[in-house]
């Protein structure tokens, strides 16, 4: 009897081993590539875009995280294949608000919800989701907006020496398609105003 015990016993602490086994920490730097959503609300004058982005993610053993090309810096936390990244709102509103300050404009930015999740899948890729809700006043306009992104990825894990290639990336790919987005709303609102002179 005592010995059928040591033998459950020793069969349940395999099965969990091998179960903790089957998914290994993200924790390394992955190529990403994905599609992305952006929309600009004005009121009387929303825009909207979509394309292609790549990226570089990095999973720190430290638990930082951080992007080579996007938005944002942040930390990590993983529960089996499920992981979560905890972006830094401060820095991500820091961020928009330099780049409107590039396009000229002078904003105050919130960002106001932030969710990005992902999983590690059975062929050793990750795929996950992202999604940013933003409140933008526009203080020259004095105008408030809104700002809403998505984004699915998938990932490879580039820990191995594999990187985000040379001719493939365009580090301000992510940046052009805001500007593009951005600009095109402004600018209808601007047009709007004019015509209601």
């Amino acid at each position: 009897m005592l010995k059928q015990l040591s033998i459950i016993l020793i069969l349940s602490l395999s099965i969990i081993g091998f179960s903790d086994l089957a998914w290994s920490s993200v924790e390394g730097t992955w190529v990403i590539e994905g599609k992305q959503t952006l929309v600009v609300y004005i009121p009387g004058s929303p825009s909207r875009s979509a394309g292609d982005f790549v990226d570089e993610f990095t999973f720190r053993s430290d638990g930082g995280f951080g992007m080579m090309n996007w938005y944002g810096k942040g930390t990590w936390t993983q529960t089996g294949k499920k992981f979560a990244i905890h972006l830094d709102c401060p820095h991500l509103g820091g961020y928009f608000e330099s780049l409107f300050k590039a396009l000229e404009y002078n904003v105050s930015v919130d960002a106001k919800e932030v969710t990005f999740t992902g999983a590690e899948r059975e062929d050793g890729t990750i795929k996950g989701e992202v999604t940013f809700n933003i409140d933008i006043h526009f203080l020259d306009l004095k105008k408030k907006g809104k700002m809403h992104i998505s984004a699915i990825f998938l990932g490879t894990n580039g820990t191995g020496g594999q990187t985000l290639s040379p001719g493939k990336d365009d580090s301000k790919q992510g940046t052009q398609l805001l500007k593009k987005v951005i600009g095109e709303t402004l600018q209808a609102t601007i047009d709007a105003q004019d015509k209601a002179k």
